[in-house]
């Protein structure tokens, strides 16, 4: 949780920069968080939030309950 606010601190700084992933040709660039699409700004601070708010677990957290259920 505490990594999800540090982020959100960091992205919400002015001239914040990320490094963007672009699944199609497998290629990264650092780029200004709001040279994004709005829509895609406001998923990751969404997705953030919900992070910080204990409202997800890790994978890893989920297979474990997962397989102590089988």
């Amino acid at each position: 949780m505490d990594s999800a606010k540090t982020e959100l601190d960091k992205i919400n700084a002015t001239n914040a920069t990320i490094c963007w992933y672009d699944p199609t040709d497998g290629s990264e660039q650092v780029i200004k968080f709001t040279d994004l699409p709005e829509e895609q700004q406001q998923a990751i601070r969404r997705g953030l939030e919900g992070f910080e708010q204990g409202n997800f677990i890790s994978l890893d957290d989920y297979e474990r309950q997962i397989q102590s259920n089988s």
